[in-house]
Formats: structure tokens, sequence, C-alpha cells
């Protein structure tokens, strides 16, 4: 169903944009969040064995990306131009506070050390 959602997503001019971040979540938060509310093996798991702090940080990190998600979207409905580009921006000077498969996080560390954009 998520599925099909997301390729809805696509045909949308105005939402296409936020489907890689979308697909980013899908890949990083589905399983573990759907593992935490529809069974509740993480919210035993942590009772029991308490939160590691890597997981901590992942958990901060999928909120940032839902936040910046949420920025891109309001960027896009203000209708002011290269509004987005600016919140797209936020990926790269704020990567290390972002969840990103380490090759991503590899790119934008060096584009950004090169002064180029992504």
């Amino acid at each position: 169903m998520l599925s099909k959602m997301l390729h809805a997503f696509a045909q949308v001019p105005f939402l296409a944009h936020l489907l890689p971040h979308l697909i980013e979540l899908k890949t990083y938060a589905w399983q573990p969040l759907n593992s935490f509310v529809h069974a509740g093996v993480h919210a035993l798991s942590r009772s029991r064995d308490g939160f590691p702090t890597p997981l901590a940080i992942n958990v901060i990190r999928m909120s940032n990306n839902m936040s910046i998600m949420a920025g891109q979207h309001l960027a896009i409905l203000s209708g002011i131009p290269d509004m987005q580009k600016k919140v797209l921006r936020l990926n790269e000077t704020y990567s290390g506070c972002l969840l990103f498969d380490e090759e991503k996080r590899r790119v934008i560390r060096e584009a950004s050390l090169s002064g180029q954009s992504i």
C-alpha cells in the first residue's frame, strides 16, 4: 500500500520533489516503526535493554529528515522562487544531523568541501 502511495506521489508535480526523502525514510524507518507500533518488539526490548546511543541518534536524525521534508513542502507551497533550493541546501549544511546512507553522506561532504552544490 505504501509503494502505491509513493508511486502516486511521483505522478503529482508538487509532490514528486518529496519522493526521494520519503523513499529514504521508508528504507530506514519503515520496518522499525512498524515493529514498534504493531508488534511492540522495540518497546519491550528498549524497556528491558535500554536505548542504545546509536539508535537514539538515528531516531533524532529521522525526526530531522521529516522536518526537512516538511520545510521543503512548505517552500513549494509558499510560491517563493528558489525557496526550495534554500531548504535543500540544509541537507548539505546539516548532513551530519540527518539520516543518510554513508555513500550519500560522503557525496554531500565532498561537494561541500569543493564548494559545489548537490
